[in-house]
């Protein structure tokens, strides 16, 4: 059913509801509307993204805290790097650009850190850091635990926490297009320069470069006409100047995340939500589908995915979700991909698995993956029927003419039958039941036999 603007003068003009008002009928109709599963899944939103900026703290320290993020997608270099590695001062804005790779486990991302960043900076009191496998794993957080510093970690697809390194990589990479070769072999050689040029440049937050924030003086990039001060000349930048310097920029970044902070709230609106609280997931910002059993193409796939409990609040703007096993992203997840879900969340009708018809070719059905596999009653050469879990009915055999685009389940049953049934080779003439599908198979074999 499709629902538009113009379903309450419909009904208006029928004759079934003559002692209805028009606004009470209107009402109904739009809570209807409203409760729609199938429009709440597919159709966009318009109004404003949901959620009040809320910009980290600006540390008084240099080198306080550090964002880190990577750019990948850069030509492979002759001794293996296809990846940069950026840490950006949230203080300063002194950037670090790090040839690295897209292989780099934590342990090695730890070691760039100490080899480039370390002898520079000490170590930071805070990193901020995407939810990369990198800084999520085991070792990273033992190392940052042991050095006593505290891990911030950006919710999922929503880098807000980690705003200032993904503008560094911006710049960064618009730096690089000007600057490598036509074939781009040498952008790695051109990283320390890159650096320098970034950090030699007057930021707009702070009115300083982050240079002159760090050391207190102006990067000498071009040779000095006199190699050696002349005996007694104090230098420019004194202490007293320095942190005059610092008291400025510091004020002036405070301005800037003021601004910052008021045009992105115009842009906004606010929305809070409650533990239990249930609400869809908007699905454009994942490369992957969140669920494995949904294989709609992406073009036609639903906008969002749900309904979900909210579980618990994180920070001021994200939410951990109460999510099943095929829900494959983080289950934290920001106010800006979430809305929420109208109606009773206990009987919506799911999205339904395309392409696939229950018996009679009625209702459409989500299919969980497949128990077993049997040869077809032609014996046709590579044609099977298939025991099929639901999401909902007992399990049933159906041919594989019927569950077209379902080559992932077919995949999953071959490994499950590998692994749980020790069969080295899976013969075309036998049939394969699974474990947990085996009571099943025998219900539909004793009642086929009945019949």
């Amino acid at each position: 059913m499709r629902f538009d603007q113009v379903t309450p003068p419909q009904i208006e003009r029928q004759p079934t509801c003559p002692n209805t008002s028009s606004s009470a009928l209107s009402q109904r109709v739009t809570a209807h509307v409203q409760a729609c599963y199938e429009c709440q899944s597919n159709k966009p939103r318009r109004h404003k993204p949901y959620g009040d900026m809320e910009p980290i703290v600006t540390p008084s320290e240099v080198f306080h805290t550090c964002g880190v993020d990577f750019v990948s997608g850069v030509p492979r270099t002759a001794d293996g790097f296809e990846a940069i590695m950026v840490m950006v001062d949230k203080y300063t804005k002194f950037a670090f650009f790090i040839k690295a790779k897209t292989t780099d486990t934590a342990e090695t991302v730890a070691k760039r850190f100490l080899e480039h960043v370390f002898p520079t900076t000490g170590l930071p009191k805070a990193l901020i850091s995407d939810r990369d496998t990198r800084f999520t794993s085991e070792f990273w957080e033992c190392l940052t635990k042991s050095l006593d510093i505290k891990l911030r970690m950006s919710t999922a697809y929503h880098p807000q926490t980690d705003g200032l390194v993904e503008r560094t990589n911006q710049q960064l990479e618009i730096m690089l297009r000007h600057y490598v070769a036509i074939d781009q072999h040498d952008w790695d050689v051109k990283l320390t320069p890159l650096a320098m040029a970034h950090n030699a440049q007057k930021q707009a937050s702070t009115g300083q470069s982050p240079f002159m924030l760090a050391f207190g003086r102006e990067p000498s990039i071009f040779p000095l006409k006199d190699s050696v001060l002349a005996a007694g000349k104090k230098p420019n930048a004194t202490v007293a100047g320095l942190l005059a310097i610092h008291r400025d920029a510091q004020e002036s970044a405070a301005l800037a995340q003021e601004r910052q902070k008021r045009a992105y709230n115009e842009r906004h609106m606010k929305l809070d939500f409650k533990v239990g609280d249930s609400v869809m997931v908007d699905v454009k910002n994942y490369r992957m589908r969140l669920d494995p059993t949904d294989q709609a193409r992406t073009k036609l796939a639903a906008r969002y995915i749900g309904p979900f409990k909210i579980k618990r609040r994180v920070g001021d703007l994200a939410y951990e979700l109460d999510v099943p096993e095929w829900f494959t992203a983080h289950p934290v997840l920001p106010i800006t991909a979430l809305e929420p879900f109208k109606g009773d969340p206990d009987h919506f009708v799911p999205r339904a698995q395309a392409g696939v018809a229950a018996e009679g070719g009625l209702d459409e059905l989500r299919v969980k993956g497949f128990l077993g596999r049997r040869p077809t009653a032609l014996g046709e050469s590579g044609k099977f029927d298939y025991l099929v879990e639901w999401a909902g009915p007992l399990p049933t055999w159906q041919a594989d003419t019927k569950l077209p685009g379902l080559r992932w389940a077919q995949r999953r049953f071959e490994k499950r039958a590998r692994t749980e049934l020790e069969l080295r080779r899976l013969r075309q003439g036998d049939t394969i039941i699974l474990p947990d599908g085996q009571a099943r198979a025998d219900a539909l074999m004793a009642a086929s036999e009945g019949a």
